[in-house]
């Protein structure tokens, strides 16, 4: 019987995949990154979680959690294929 374990972390579990230990069920913006690692089975990923972006509704006039926010936005439009999966290197 094949030994196993379960990681918690994306990032522990990005490491124990690149050093063989297994696969691993990670987003596809950590995977996609990591040229030793390959999509098992290959194909298209399917987004499955909404990012929001939150704050305390005392401080959304603030300016510099305005920027903040606007900036983040702007980060994840731009890396939007990323994150959705649509950037796999292999």
């Amino acid at each position: 019987m094949p030994i196993r374990g379960r990681l918690n972390n994306p990032m522990v579990q990005v490491a124990a995949a690149k050093a063989g230990l297994g696969i691993a069920r990670i987003p596809c913006f950590l995977g996609d990154l990591e040229p030793a690692l390959v999509r098992v089975p290959p194909g298209q990923s399917a987004p499955c979680h909404d990012v929001w972006i939150l704050t305390h509704k005392d401080l959304v006039p603030t300016v510099r959690i305005q920027i903040f926010m606007d900036f983040m936005a702007e980060t994840f439009r731009r890396q939007q294929d990323l994150l959705e999966g649509r950037c796999a290197l292999g």
